[in-house]
């Protein structure tokens, strides 16, 4: 049974998210929620609102508009809608005066997107033809201060239409390996499911390289055959690019020879056709070209490179053979290797092989324990259906390497917003560099590695989501919602981020992550809609108050990041009244550890600890900077490593846990690491 397990609470009380959400964009500026005056804030997210473009310039009544730019927030700070103004002239020169709101969804500080109902088109193309001139506004009401936020509107044209009848200009010739993509040229394309999809009809006949003619004799017809076409150009509707599948050319080196046209089919059952142009190409025959030697570890992918590779639906398949030995490092005898690995498709130049502990390969070679060289003749095939192609054999070697868990780090749009609520949205960057040095730091000497971009070279690699509110609505600064303990760290792919079915029917929170805006409860003068909870200090205020623009603080701005440099240690922090550069380096510092922390601590419990074979989930004895102590052991100051307490660290027998099972070849790099007990 679990007992308020993997979390990191700092308080017992229920977080509650008063807003004051809004519902209409009029409501009066300096208004809180209970009707009282509030002083006027500083909203330095507003400064840095800017659009730049829209697209596509051609809409239908069911087109996802998007606009471009910088700055834009989720609703955790504003609401946000655009407004067009303008004039839709039509065909027979009649001019419609256009005004019309629409709310967006913000899908990132880059990209907002509107969704263009049937009602919103026609009010924006009052006889469903014609061309749109005029300005795209921008409005943003502020959650906090009621305003309502407008950066320089954008200047712009929309044609309208109901339909779309596409043109295909051209398409490529040549030799081509199967599965490859192929890039064709044409115009008036649909964009996603909302319009409907464009396709690329192919119909004639193949020729395989060992077959003389006729085609329609020694070949294999092919009519009305579809290939989906993706857009190259969303903004012009343009150009589109095909992968030539193995349903359409088999994997026979052959040639194919036909015609093609362009068919837009649309959400509402209509297609248009555009008008057809003969088509020729060669297929090359399918070639293994190397092994790349780096190779990985469990869970990673060993990389096969070559051309004509097939496995991306049912009836495809990519085998490789190994004919060849496993030499394990450090010396012992060599493991001879006879076996075949299904791949897994990604490209026609490459399939991925996943070293797991599953198949023949994983059974021969232990790959929690063990790490060496595969040094063979790769050979194997494609197939499709009841046709294959064998490979040239070809002489290569890969790595296995040791064991090691790869956690990707996700920041989401509520930890922005919530760094913004701190006056800190500016340095978010450099916010995201300090929780990687702590988090790093803590796992020194561990098989363990961070990361900000998600990995392409892991199929299994955990996942932790730094966000901002806690949705569980408990306040808690930090929550593994994984089920379970996984002792050991049997699965490399925990998911410490979202909801977790599995945990809230134990009757835990589901939710997990780091919550940025929890942090605020450390603080004495916590903003409305959270309470101090009982580890709050004067620190926390020292250090983020200046800052903070609900409370009357200055927000980071652009000027604080020039010459800007992280801190090595916190022995000047907090910063004297008056010490600008120092007061935001020390808030970066400051908030990078506890993120960082609180992230490594959570990763932990996910790994198995603080108590491997028992039912704990924290150290029992409250010690100086151990890591895995419970939350109210835990103070302010030695998780932000400031006032002499910290840097936090793993407990001795917490260490040797995960040296065991995710060893490096490295020693302990910390001296004096204290027991747990």
């Amino acid at each position: 049974m679990k007992k308020r397990r993997n979390c990191e609470a700092t308080t017992h009380h229920v977080q509650r998210q008063a807003y004051c959400l809004i519902s209409l964009f009029f409501l009066m500026p300096f208004i809180g929620c209970d009707g009282t005056p509030q002083a006027e804030i500083t909203e330095a997210w507003a400064t840095r609102l800017h659009l730049e473009s829209i697209e596509p310039r051609k809409v239908l009544p069911s087109t996802t508009v998007l606009l471009r730019g910088a700055g834009f927030v989720s609703r955790v700070l504003g609401t946000s809608r655009v407004r067009f103004r303008g004039t839709t002239t039509t065909s027979e020169t009649k001019a419609y005066p256009v005004d019309v709101r629409a709310f967006a969804e913000v899908d990132s500080p880059a990209q907002i997107r509107i969704e263009l109902t049937p009602s919103t088109f026609e009010q924006l193309c009052p006889s469903g033809m014609g061309q749109f001139a005029g300005i795209v506004e921008l409005e943003v009401a502020s959650i906090q201060t009621n305003i309502i936020h407008r950066p320089t509107p954008l200047e712009a044209t929309l044609d309208c239409t109901r339909s779309l009848k596409p043109t295909l200009i051209a398409l490529p010739p040549g030799q081509f390996a199967v599965n490859a993509e192929v890039q064709l040229d044409g115009f008036d394309l649909l964009l996603g499911e909302s319009e409907g999809k464009t396709v690329l009809r192919v119909s004639g006949c193949f020729l395989p390289t060992d077959q003389l003619e006729p085609c329609n004799v020694n070949g294999r017809a092919i009519n009305a055959y579809e290939l989906d076409v993706k857009i190259v150009s969303e903004e012009r509707r343009a150009d589109g690019i095909i992968v030539l599948s193995p349903a359409l050319v088999g994997v026979q080196a052959g040639r194919l020879s036909g015609s093609a046209q362009l068919i837009n089919q649309h959400a509402n059952g209509t297609t248009h056709p555009s008008e057809e142009i003969p088509w020729q190409i060669d297929i090359s025959r399918p070639q293994l070209n190397y092994v790349v030697a780096d190779g990985s570890s469990l869970g990673g992918f060993i990389d096969f490179i070559g051309s004509g590779f097939v496995g991306s639906q049912p009836g495809e398949l990519t085998e490789v053979t190994i004919d060849g030995t496993f030499q394990p490092d450090g010396g012992g005898a060599p493991k001879t290797l006879q076996l075949n690995l299904v791949t897994e498709f990604d490209s026609s130049s490459r399939v991925r092989y996943i070293l797991n502990e599953d198949d023949e390969l994983g059974n021969l070679i232990n790959l929690r324990k063990e790490s060496g060289t595969v040094s063979a003749r790769f050979g194997g095939q494609v197939a499709f259906q009841s046709a294959s192609t064998p490979f040239d054999y070809i002489d290569g070697e890969f790595r296995v390497e040791p064991v090691r868990q790869i956690v990707y780090v996700h920041y989401t749009q509520g930890y922005r917003d919530a760094l913004e609520r701190l006056g800190m949205g500016v340095l978010e960057a450099q916010v995201r560099e300090q929780v990687l040095i702590r988090a790093r730091a803590i796992f020194d000497g561990i098989g363990l590695e961070f990361r900000e971009t998600e990995p392409d070279d892991y199929r299994l690699y955990a996942r932790v989501d730094i966000t901002g509110i806690d949705p569980n609505g408990m306040g808690l600064i930090g929550y593994d919602n994984t089920p379970g303990k996984d002792v050991g760290n049997l699965r490399l792919n925990d998911q410490i981020g979202g909801v977790h079915a599995q945990t809230q029917q134990d009757g835990y929170p589901g939710y997990g992550g780091v919550f940025v805006e929890s942090f605020l409860s450390f603080s004495k003068r916590p903003p409305p809609g959270i309470e101090s909870n009982p580890g709050a200090t004067e620190v926390f205020d020292e250090l983020f108050a200046s800052l903070r623009p609900d409370i009357g603080g200055d927000p980071a701005g652009e000027v604080d990041l020039r010459g800007f440099q992280l801190l090595r240690d916190g022995t000047r922090c907090p910063a004297a009244r008056g010490q600008r550069q120092l007061i935001v380096q020390c808030a970066v510092y400051a908030m990078g550890n506890i993120l960082g922390g609180t992230m490594a601590h959570e990763v932990a419990h996910s790994l198995g600890l603080a108590d491997p074979e028992g039912m704990r989930f924290h150290n029992d004895r409250d010690m100086p900077n151990h890591l895995m102590d419970a939350g109210f052991d835990r103070p302010f100051a030695e998780r932000a490593n400031i006032q002499g307490q910290g840097p936090e660290f793993f407990c001795l027998e917490n260490f040797e846990y995960l040296s065991e099972i995710l060893p490096t070849p490295t020693r302990d790099p910390m001296v004096g690491r204290t027991s747990c007990f």
